[in-house]
């Protein structure tokens, strides 16, 4: 009875944990609002909107402390961390850099000055400053001025030879490191500051900010290396974070939380279970985990990466009716994907039980659209035998069950 007792507790503590892996759980984090993110291959970096300083955590975001240094975008290469400054609520203004994890920081360029975007590449140091676009190519120890004029550039990102700058209605592009420019807006809105570029595969997204969500606000995709663009959703938001993850594409809210789009834009799945802050000002992706940064309720919350991408949207054509398949391969080891359909804007779980009926794993929990869903689930530390897995949408309920053999 003892022994019996004693599995059902391990299972109950698995089961525990397996719940909270497939949520959002807040790390312990107290700097405020948080507006970007960085990392070396040992560290995470946060930098709240305010003069409290960087905050750095080495153990992979759980647990924070401040490194007294302020900085407005945090960009980093080879270990060494990049960060800018502007002139205003305290901030001293300049390009700054540490090569020890944030310990010390080194000003290479423009002291006194506000910098408003920051891209470092394998080559070059890109700044936009209140004196305009700069570059170097010695890590600021001289910088050369590029003759981009445009006072409201706001980021600057590069893929290859490719340098992007986001403007208010128009994205820049040069081909040689900022020594000639094209201009391209054929697609884009004239009223929102592009303050966001990401860059997955041959597809490029941006976003920015105006007062308000319009039909105009959203999320942007360029296949033609910003010659042309498309609106691919969110168009009721107003996006604050962008982020890309491999083919995957995050995207921040200020009053809907985390979406993920896995078909670079054609549909977006809302991520937020165990998430308490609907405004999430930056995101990014550390090990094996993704972070959020909160704004309107600030903070730092963290998710397991593969958790929160297991859940793709096969189809958005409304199917006939609510379906559970059959998982495949099955018998599986370890890894299994399980298909399911939705006719209706529903709260959807799917859920995994031992053969005693105890969860040992949450697939799905959060509203999802109508269409065909596809999960893939690792059962890698789970011991061989008989599993069952249920799936609830609205009043539709239906379980099937699925063998484990290692």
């Amino acid at each position: 009875m003892k022994t019996f007792t004693k599995v059902i507790l391990v299972l109950f503590l698995l089961s525990t944990n397996y719940s909270l892996n497939a949520q959002w759980v807040p790390t312990n984090f107290s700097g405020g609002n948080v507006i970007s993110f960085a990392a070396t291959n040992s560290n995470i970096f946060a930098q709240p909107g305010t003069t409290s300083g960087i905050f750095k955590s080495t153990d992979y975001g759980m647990n924070w402390s401040s490194l007294t240094f302020s900085a407005t975008v945090m960009k980093s290469y080879n270990n060494d961390i990049y960060a800018s400054t502007y002139m205003m609520m305290g901030y001293g203004g300049g390009v700054y850099r540490s090569t020890n994890e944030g310990v010390n920081w080194t000003l290479i360029g423009f002291n006194n000055h506000s910098v408003s975007a920051l891209e470092v590449t394998s080559t070059n140091i890109f700044v936009y400053t209140d004196t305009g676009f700069y570059r170097s190519n010695n890590i600021g120890a001289s910088w050369t001025k590029i003759p981009l004029v445009d006072n409201n550039i706001r980021s600057i990102t590069s893929s290859g030879l490719n340098i992007y700058a986001g403007s208010l209605g128009v994205i820049y592009r040069s081909t040689n490191n900022g020594v000639n420019w094209s201009s391209f807006n054929n697609g884009l809105p004239s009223n929102i500051r592009f303050n966001l570029i990401t860059i997955s595969g041959s597809n490029m997204f941006v976003a920015g900010l105006n007062s308000s969500a319009t039909p105009d606000s959203g999320v942007y995709k360029s296949s033609d290396n910003g010659q042309s663009w498309i609106n691919v959703g969110l168009r009721d938001k107003r996006v604050t974070a962008l982020f890309t993850s491999g083919y995957n594409l995050f995207a921040g809210t200020d009053l809907g939380g985390v979406y993920l789009s896995t078909n670079a834009g054609l549909t977006w799945l809302q991520k937020n279970q165990g998430l308490t802050s609907n405004d999430v000002t930056a995101i990014y992706v550390f090990g094996d985990y993704i972070f959020a940064g909160g704004g309107g309720t600030p903070g730092i919350w963290r998710r397991f990466l593969l958790d929160i991408i297991s859940v793709k949207n096969i189809s958005s054509e409304i199917p006939e009716k609510y379906s559970l398949s059959q998982n495949f391969p099955n018998p599986f080891n370890p890894s299994t994907t399980i298909k399911y359909q939705i006719t209706k804007n529903e709260t959807v779980s799917l859920k995994v039980f031992d053969i005693l009926g105890i969860e040992v794993a949450t697939l799905v929990n959060e509203k999802q659209s109508p269409g065909t869903y596809q999960v893939n689930w690792s059962a890698g530390n789970l011991s061989s035998g008989i599993y069952f897995y249920r799936l609830r949408a609205g009043s539709f309920t239906d379980t099937k069950r699925m063998t484990l053999v290692k």
